[in-house]
């Protein structure tokens, strides 16, 4: 029987998804019944196979098969084919679960149209991030392989006291090569010799900062195996 601890999922923006070891769908939000084209009631108890004929074909299904066997969490960013021809694109995370694996979901099909658009018509490209800098940084690499890419916005990085901005939004509290700001800017190529490099964590600094209240985007402690989750 699944666990009630779901239900607080429901009102959630975000899709929430659990699958059991048999593919079913045991718990399913309204987002999620929104997202995949089917209601609440039609997806429970229904197999992922039976409401999306060759999904055990993709790398969605394996990565559920994954998570499921071996306990790997993860996420993609995955391009999905419905019954009716259409297509979506969706962030999705997934995270082992007693019953099985729960799935959490984001539509960003909006967003990659907006992005195929500015692209084509090569309109300047200027996303935001509000997370700690281990996701800041992932974001920067990824919009910096953008070709009509302009600029990352980090939300507080000016108007944050200089010790904050060093500690939170620069990394000099937790990473081993702190990032440079120029004139409020951080600029990829100085700070990593090019996109795609990323961040080494410094684990001793990571750990005398658990649970520092002062940590503006303080990222979350997986209990299990004492790793870093951000934002």
């Amino acid at each position: 029987m699944l666990s009630r601890q779901y239900n607080v999922f429901d009102n959630l923006l975000e899709g929430v998804q659990v699958i059991d070891r048999d593919f079913r769908y045991i718990y399913v939000n309204s987002a999620v019944a929104g997202q995949g084209k089917f209601s609440i009631a039609e997806l429970l108890g229904s197999k992922m196979p039976d409401k999306y004929p060759g999904i055990e074909k993709t790398e969605l299904f394996l990565r559920i098969q994954e998570c499921m066997i071996m306990g790997t969490a993860g996420k993609m960013l995955n391009e999905f084919s419905f019954p009716d021809g259409s297509k979506g694109f969706f962030e999705l995370r997934f995270q082992q679960v007693p019953e099985g694996v729960l799935i959490l979901s984001v539509d960003i099909t909006e967003l990659k149209a907006i992005s195929i658009l500015a692209e084509a018509f090569y309109a300047g490209m200027l996303p935001h991030a509000k997370e700690g800098i281990v996701g800041a940084v992932a974001s920067m690499h990824v919009a910096a392989s953008i070709p009509n890419f302009v600029a990352h916005e980090l939300p507080g990085l000016q108007a944050a006291p200089k010790d904050k901005i060093e500690r939170s939004y620069l990394g000099k509290s937790y990473i081993k090569k702190p990032l440079v700001m120029d004139e409020g800017h951080i600029i990829i190529k100085k700070n990593f010799g090019g996109p795609g490099l990323g961040i080494e964590l410094d684990d001793n600094l990571v750990e005398n900062e658990r649970g520092v209240p002062e940590w503006e985007f303080p990222e979350m402690w997986d209990s299990i195996d004492g790793s870093v989750l951000d934002h």
